[in-house]
């Protein structure tokens, strides 16, 4: 009895008193570490996407840095979710890259579109992948019909875009800039950042 009763008394010391034993509350720490972690890279996913959007509509152009970035936070974000399934995203991101390549080769995308595409699969994973797929198709529709009726509300939009211009908000000086100048191709970018968008809100607004 006197040996239990000293085993319990350091049982105590070493858990602390009516608390969890110590490798238990190492493991809550270690938890708590990650989901930290995970929250931190999530949040840096909508601004990487808002960032791209504008980026291409601006400039048509999807910065290498930018495509890189995203793909490095969503696939750190991926893993922890759980190591051993690290696969799924990647084979997501494979999924969306051999076909977008071979349209890239067609002429009918650019590099950034494609890569930025890829990146995008990773962090939908195969489970998010169709709604991915289905919300950037969509939205590609919605702004490719808004590119044909560009002539009759660019002038109403660039009036608009010019007094915040003025006003010394430079994004909105380029975006009228854009709007002034001749029509260019669709800005597939801004339509996967509607797919990505979704997918984050799907995740983290949804119970």
């Amino acid at each position: 009895m006197e040996a239990s009763g000293a085993c319990s008394a350091a049982d105590r010391r070493r858990g602390g008193a009516g608390g969890p034993p110590t490798r238990d509350r190492e493991a809550a720490r270690r938890t708590g570490k990650v989901n930290g972690a995970s929250d931190i890279l999530a949040a840096a996913v909508p601004g990487l996407l808002l960032f791209g959007a504008v980026a291409d509509l601006v400039e048509r152009r999807l910065p290498n840095r930018l495509c890189a970035a995203l793909a490095a936070v969503a696939l750190l974000w991926q893993f922890l979710q759980g190591p051993y399934r690290i696969w799924d995203p990647l084979l997501a991101a494979l999924a969306v890259f051999l076909p977008l390549t071979w349209a890239w080769s067609r002429g009918w995308l650019g590099g950034g579109d494609v890569k930025f595409a890829a990146a995008l699969g990773i962090w939908s994973g195969l489970d998010g992948l169709p709604d991915l797929l289905l919300v950037t198709a969509l939205a590609g529709g919605v702004i490719a019909l808004a590119m044909l009726l560009r002539p009759w509300f660019a002038r109403g939009a660039f009036v608009v875009l010019a007094s915040l211009s003025v006003a010394g908000l430079r994004p909105a000086a380029a975006l009228a800039a854009g709007l002034s100048g001749p029509a260019r191709g669709v800005p597939y970018g801004v339509a996967l950042a509607c797919g990505g968008l979704w997918i984050w809100f799907q995740r983290f607004t949804t119970g």
